[in-house]
């Protein structure tokens, strides 16, 4: 016949003894594995600073036991690889042998493409995933788009309700980290084809103004040098054969000129009535004439 359990009842002589053992098969019969969800942020893995991670205080249960943390407190990651990634997993552990439950830091393998550490579920001790981490390479500083909260996912942690089973948040989970996961693809797609529209914009634009600069200036180029021809053939015409003779000659026009014009002022000579009635004459042809007081211009004929 198979071995019965029954308790608890009153012993007698100590024929009613009771194991943890026994208490905690007991507890579990009614509390499911999980964190205990009285408020957000009751054990959960947040960014602090560097390659610290901060754990808000609360209260979990694994297979029948209680685990309480009475304040925050924090871990520190290991550092970095230069080269590879890798993802850490913040747990919370039950350590049969130890008899101990506590958090721990399982440390995952280097990759260039990293898998997070599998929990260890057998008879020496039994994990609850707290968080994952990712640990890119060459970084310092843990932020909050590294950490993945693992609490809701039934099959890694899960939440404590009560009686019998606790609630299956894991289908609420792999909904949500799919739409999470398609929002970022689809953002990462629109950020790169609106990053490229504006580089081809850019790269149009600056052609443009290379072509506009580039057609003014061959454009004035050519005026410019019409107007130095224009110029410099007049100054050779000046300059060719015997270049003094030729501004010899300019100079004696110019001085012929300044001559002629010497030569061709009118005379003007002021005659009053009594010489004009006299007969005096102007050799010129025309007189100044007074008349009542005004001077007049009059030709003789």
């Amino acid at each position: 016949m198979a071995a019965e359990k029954y308790f608890p009842f009153r012993s007698v002589s100590g024929d009613r003894k009771y194991s943890a053992e026994d208490w905690a098969a007991y507890f579990a019969l009614f509390i499911g594995n999980g964190v205990f969800y009285s408020s957000a942020d009751r054990l959960k893995v947040t960014a602090s600073e560097g390659m610290k991670l901060k754990v808000g205080k609360g209260a979990g249960f694994i297979a029948g036991r209680m685990y309480m943390l009475e304040a925050d407190t924090t871990i520190t990651l290991d550092t970095a690889d230069g080269a590879l990634n890798r993802i850490d997993r913040i747990v919370l552990r039950c350590d049969y042998t130890n008899r101990i439950i506590t958090l721990a830091v399982k440390k995952g393998s280097y990759s260039a493409s990293p898998t997070a550490p599998e929990l260890t579920r057998d008879a020496d001790a039994y994990e609850l995933a707290l968080a994952d981490v990712y640990v890119s390479a060459g970084i310092v500083t843990i932020t909050a788009a590294k950490i993945t909260d693992q609490r809701l996912n039934t099959s890694l942690c899960g939440i404590v309700t009560g009686l019998v089973e606790q609630a299956d948040t894991q289908e609420i989970f792999n909904e949500f980290y799919a739409y999470l996961q398609e929002f970022k693809q689809t953002t990462q797609v629109d950020i790169e084809a609106w990053t490229q529209e504006q580089q081809q914009a850019y790269i149009t634009w600056y052609t443009e103004q290379q072509q506009a600069f580039a057609t003014w200036y061959n454009s004035h180029t050519t005026a410019w040098q019409q107007e130095f021809t224009t110029w410099f053939d007049d100054i050779q015409g000046m300059l060719e054969g015997d270049v003094a003779a030729n501004l010899t000659n300019r100079v004696i026009r110019l001085e012929e000129r300044a001559t002629a014009l010497e030569n061709d002022k009118a005379e003007r000579v002021l005659l009053d009535e009594d010489q004009v009635a006299a007969g005096e004459e102007n050799p010129q042809g025309f007189s100044l004439v007074i008349k009542n007081g005004a001077l007049c211009v009059r030709r003789v004929v």
